[in-house]
């Protein structure tokens, strides 16, 4: 008998519960074991069961239930294989979507294109308009595919806020990875049946970071005094998922940010400077295998300053200063290359213009799924700093695991 534990109690209450509102043929058909759930944020949980699996067609259940596993709602839902899938394929990203009631009846179904939901009256687009173009809306994609470096797998993952109402957050899920959740003894542990739900709040409209001209914004250190002054640099890692340096990009596909931050300081006035290295385009440096036309941007607008995960703060001397700034400007004129040249290359290549060779900021180089290898990555930036910081021989103060946000940048236009 294998052992009992809190999770096999949940999964045999959300079996008995839907064996009453199964018929015996729907029932006999559920995979339990691949029994998965995620914790929401009021204690409930979401279940995912497999039902079946194959080349042109991919069927689940959602459970929603209380924290016992009493059900309080729940979805069976199909993806199939879409014509236009490329070199036919199955891909969740390009796909149709059906949803269907506990006797099996269709009750919805939708397109989805480029991992948005389409066409449909539960879809996040509202117009005919929108229906028929080929944006995002500013919105986020309702399948995502997050790689992860270390295991070299890929997850596809499904926002449940399209099944269920959640409000104010996505709210996604993984419906496929190739891990075996269940130990060889058939003992059900806790870790066996609990997947880490991601969780993103809906994005607001902003405005576009602001382009900056450097040399301009450098002009900005001239208005504190320099007779006495005090000169600081600190280089900023924003990884994709907080706390997770294995994971390629975040749910915006967002691969993270490494930036710099400069601050002058002579008594109770300072100037700081906050700005980083983007593509013109952040699409066309995606799919691109070459360079692309670059520009800064100031990573530290007031109340909007660019968050981080891990940094390496030092004082440096007033001709280091210097030769960071022109480090900086010389540096700027790169064009962006998301496989070469990229943020981490940028503000490595300036932060360690004030630090001996022997005592440079690195990169660890890092595989994954959508870029290849990478020599220089936010990822590889935070995991380097991370090991510098179990070494107490090095000149400068680091942090890691933090969430913290960058220095404003200083206005005196």
């Amino acid at each position: 008998m294998p052992k009992t534990t809190d999770a096999s109690d949940f999964i045999l209450t959300v079996k008995a519960n839907l064996q009453k509102t199964n018929n015996a043929t729907q029932f006999s058909s559920l995979d339990f074991n691949s029994f998965k759930r995620v914790k929401l944020v009021d204690g409930n949980y979401i279940v995912k069961l497999n039902i079946y699996s194959n080349k042109n067609s991919k069927k689940y259940l959602f459970i929603k239930t209380d924290s016992k596993g009493t059900i309080q709602d729940f979805k069976n839902i199909e993806f199939k294989n879409n014509n236009n899938s490329l070199n036919n394929t199955f891909s969740y990203s390009n796909s149709s979507l059906s949803i269907h009631d506990v006797d099996g009846n269709q009750v919805d179904n939708a397109i989805i294109k480029n991992g948005f939901i389409r066409n449909n009256k539960l879809s996040r687009q509202q117009t005919q308009e929108d229906f028929e173009e080929d944006s995002d809306y500013g919105t986020l994609p309702e399948i995502i595919l997050i790689a992860d470096h270390y295991s070299n797998t890929t997850t596809y993952f499904f926002d449940l806020s399209y099944l269920f109402s959640f409000d104010n957050y996505y709210t996604y899920i993984p419906i496929e990875r190739n891990i075996d959740y269940f130990p060889s003894d058939n003992t059900i542990r806790e870790s066996a049946i609990d997947e880490e739900l991601i969780k993103v709040d809906k994005p607001e409209p902003s405005e576009q970071r602001e382009k900056i001209d450097l040399a301009k914004k450098f002009e900005c250190f001239n208005s504190v005094p320099s007779t006495g002054a005090k000169y600081y640099a600190q280089l900023n890692v924003d990884i994709p998922v907080n706390g997770k340096p294995n994971m390629s990009v975040d749910p915006t596909l967002s691969p993270g940010h490494v930036f710099i931050t400069m601050t002058k300081e002579n008594g109770s006035v300072a100037a700081s400077e906050t700005f980083g290295f983007y593509p013109q385009s952040g699409l066309d440096a995606f799919i691109s295998n070459k360079g692309v036309s670059s520009e800064m941007l100031n990573d530290g607008p007031l109340n909007k300053e660019h968050e981080y995960n891990a940094s390496i703060f030092m004082e440096v001397t007033a001709n280091q200063f210097l030769a960071m700034q022109v480090a900086a400007q010389i540096n700027s004129t790169n064009q962006y290359e998301l496989r070469g040249y990229n943020c981490a290359s940028y503000a490595l290549a300036v932060f360690n213009t004030a630090r001996p060779v022997n005592d440079w900021i690195k990169s660890n180089s890092l595989y994954n799924f959508w870029t290849g290898t990478l020599s220089d990555s936010p990822q590889g930036v935070y995991l380097f700093l991370q090991d510098l910081q179990k070494n107490y021989n090095y000149n400068g103060y680091i942090e890691s695991g933090v969430v913290k946000h960058a220095k404003t940048s200083t206005n005196c236009k």
